[in-house]
């Protein structure tokens, strides 16, 4: 089973980090495929670095759930922290074409190939409050 570790990272204007996927063309949350010998947490901050140069200061993790299709070399299954970056690290892009921005809950669902995930996602963050 493929897994995914993807990094959750918020603003205190509420906007959350997203950086722009050529491979599904759309937005998504930093992240990627946990490779081997490697723990979902520990994906998830090389992932962050490598797409956004920014350090995993701390990472909870927050949902897991199989991910709405298994294609073309996903994961089925998808890992989700809500990372706090380290304070001496910026976020810029990382991969020529694969831009770095902020946006807002609503700006990332409707831009998202993935929003069915990231709405049920959502949904289940709300009711834990």
């Amino acid at each position: 089973m493929k897994r995914a570790a993807v990094a959750y990272v918020t603003r205190e204007d509420g906007r959350m980090l997203v950086v722009w996927n050529k491979r599904y063309g759309g937005w998504t949350m930093p992240g990627g495929l946990v490779e081997e010998g490697e723990t979902p947490d520990v994906a998830c901050a090389r992932e962050l670095f490598e797409e956004t140069g920014l350090y995993t200061h701390k990472a909870d993790p927050i949902y897991v759930a199989p991910t709405e299709t298994q294609h073309d070399g996903r994961a089925s299954r998808c890992h989700v922290f809500r990372v706090t970056p380290s304070a001496n690290s910026v976020e810029s892009e990382r991969e020529v074409g694969c831009a770095v921005t902020w946006f807002t809950r609503e700006e990332f669902l409707q831009w998202s190939p993935f929003a069915k995930f990231y709405e049920k996602m959502f949904k289940v963050l709300e009711s834990n409050k």
